[in-house]
């Protein structure tokens, strides 16, 4: 049975090179079998040119490149703090801020950090100024992002003694 099966292959192909006519006919009746589902395919969809195409892949691609880059409105952010000259770290998570979130609205959560941070070491500790790493000081109304570029939020705490009153 393998002897006659490889005996038809090579008959096969010997008619093909001497491309007789039943042999041609089947080569193009095998194409044509092949060819209807691509046909199928390209019937469905719309009649659009390749030009209008081109332009909504290009549109859809740099929409899914800006969504990548940048993160959504109603996206978290965590927010590095520094205190010094305690040299304390801490993070706040800040849900649903805004890309315009500015310091003037975290105000509060850094005095709340603060006053944890007084009832930790003992001091009454209040805000005397707030910079970025790089000793800039950070405009209250600005966005904190460009700001701060993505580097910890520097708050200088000064503290007065519980006991005697006195600024240490």
């Amino acid at each position: 049975m393998t002897q006659s099966a490889k005996d038809l292959e090579t008959l096969f192909w010997q008619e093909t090179k001497r491309r007789s006519w039943p042999v041609l006919t089947a080569w193009l009746i095998g194409a044509w079998i092949e060819f209807l589902p691509l046909l199928a395919l390209l019937s469905g969809t719309p009649k659009i040119s390749a030009g209008q195409r081109i332009r909504g892949y290009r549109a859809r691609w740099q929409e899914a490149k800006q969504a990548w880059s940048e993160p959504a409105e109603d996206q978290a952010i965590q927010l590095a703090i520094r205190f010094q000259p305690v040299n304390t770290l801490a993070s706040i998570r800040i849900a649903a801020a805004s890309p315009d979130y500015a310091l003037a609205d975290c105000r509060g959560l850094l005095d709340e950090a603060a006053a944890a941070l007084g009832a930790a070491y003992g001091h009454d500790y209040h805000i005397e100024r707030v910079t970025n790493e790089d000793d800039v000081d950070i405009d209250e109304d600005l966005p904190l992002e460009p700001q701060l570029a993505g580097k910890a939020l520097v708050v200088y705490v000064e503290s007065a003694n519980r006991f005697t009153g006195a600024t240490v």
